[in-house]
């Protein structure tokens, strides 16, 4: 899953991503509250994500109010949920507030490269 609210990043993100072995079926979401809506109205669990590619800095709803709702939350597959952040913010401080979370797996500075995607390690 990517959720971003910059449609343009989100596009070139999957492109990018489906290069790799990372997911056969990356679902785009433009709304950090559509994501958490996602995830608590899905039928089926097997259609939660593994994986989810969150920006940091989005208009209508934060990465880190998304982290910290998504942490908070009882949704089924939760604990197996690995969370990597790519994003424009630079601020040393937003990267380390991100880490916190346990979900967290990794922070990634747009423009997300093939380099960097190529060093995911999934669990």
């Amino acid at each position: 899953m990517l959720i971003d609210d910059n449609r343009l990043d989100t596009s070139i993100h999957k492109q990018l991503l489906a290069g790799f072995v990372i997911s056969e079926n990356i679902i785009e979401i433009n709304s950090p509250a559509v994501a958490l809506e996602y995830f608590k109205y899905v039928i089926n669990p097997e259609a939660l994500p593994d994986i989810i590619f969150l920006e940091i800095k989005m208009r209508e709803m934060s990465g880190f109010d998304f982290l910290k709702k998504f942490s908070e939350s009882s949704f089924p597959k939760k604990a197996n949920c690995q969370i990597f952040v790519i994003t424009a913010s630079t601020n040393p401080c937003d990267i380390d507030q991100a880490m916190s979370n346990k979900y967290v797996k990794k922070c990634f500075s747009k423009p997300f490269t093939k380099e960097q995607c190529s060093t995911i390690e999934l669990m």
